[in-house]
């Protein structure tokens, strides 16, 4: 119907609609850790390993015709962990199913079980950095589930609570030189938005230099080496430190994990499977579900500093 004359586009409704043929989504992950680290099997949701460990350093002189030293030899040590049960699931109507409905993304499961996939690889991440361990007992309960002891609860020996002094390279290679004295040498640093931004700030005496034709200024380090660590590879983590930690002012703390990744693997006693749940009305479901714990060969070799600013 036109309007003072005009026939507007308001009123018409045998317009079609406008919809962009590409959907977005914003995927927030963080899974270096579990890429990262080695992987091996479990066998029992109690797993295992053994550390060991050389005598400790001493004087060692025997004096002409002596008998042969005592054996001081250390017995191995044998650590244990929860394997955690993490699962999603994904349940399709059959209207939306249906072949007449017409889609951006095209089949709707296959794309749930994409999205759930990287959902699940996210709670992974998040129990192996933060996990707290729970042998769990017999219940269908929530509140009784198994659960793994993560990287921040392993480590205990180099761990250090800061206050909220503010990093420095200072307190950076105090940790680093922790580690070196119990024979490692780090290999990657884990920590907030935050704590890369403050490394990155560090001069280390050094001096940037720009050349003046390339209109680019770069701030960041992605590396960093010193005396007590070479070639440490720093990465931003949204889970070392997590909103509600610290309180909510306007400048919380955070936390930095220093690591030598070798020493930390995953041991899966069911890896990632997808299975078919029972159709009892008009719908489709999916479950995904694994079963993992984490390995601390040695967390004597990490080294971890809390509330620093």
């Amino acid at each position: 119907m036109a309007v003072g004359g005009y026939v507007y586009t308001y009123p018409d409704v045998a317009r079609r609609e406008s919809l962009l043929d590409i959907m977005n989504m914003l995927e927030p992950t963080d899974n270096q850790l579990l890429n990262g680290i080695m992987q091996g099997p479990a066998n029992n949701t109690l797993h295992e390993w053994t550390i060991d460990t050389l005598e400790a350093v001493g004087d060692n002189a025997q004096p002409e015709g002596a008998d042969a030293p005592l054996d001081v030899s250390n017995d191995p040590t044998r650590p244990q962990n929860i394997t955690q049960i993490i699962s999603k699931t994904a349940k399709i109507t059959g209207s939306e199913t249906s072949s007449n409905l017409k889609r951006v993304s095209g089949n709707r499961m296959s794309r749930e079980l994409v999205k759930k996939m990287k959902a699940l690889k996210n709670d992974t991440e998040l129990a192996l950095v933060r996990g707290t361990i729970a042998s769990g007992v017999a219940s269908t309960s929530a509140a009784s589930a198994r659960r793994l002891r993560g990287v921040k609860s392993w480590i205990t020996t180099n761990a250090s609570n800061y206050s909220g002094v503010s990093l420095t390279e200072t307190i950076l290679n105090d940790m680093f030189e922790a580690q070196w004295n119990q024979g490692a040498s780090a290999d990657s640093v884990y920590t907030s938005m935050k704590g890369k931004r403050r490394i990155s700030s560090f001069t280390a005496g050094a001096t940037k230099e720009v050349d003046i034709n390339d209109r680019r200024l770069i701030l960041a380090i992605d590396v960093y080496q010193s005396d007590a660590a070479k070639m440490v590879k720093l990465f931003p983590h949204r889970h070392v430190t997590r909103t509600g930690d610290y309180g909510t002012t306007a400048t919380p703390g955070f936390d930095l994990l220093s690591l030598v990744e070798d020493t930390w693997g995953t041991a899966w006693y069911r890896r990632p499977f997808t299975k078919d749940l029972a159709e009892t009305g008009d719908f489709t479901a999916k479950q995904i579900i694994q079963e993992v714990t984490l390995e601390a060969r040695n967390q004597l070799a990490n080294a971890e500093a809390f509330v620093l600013f």
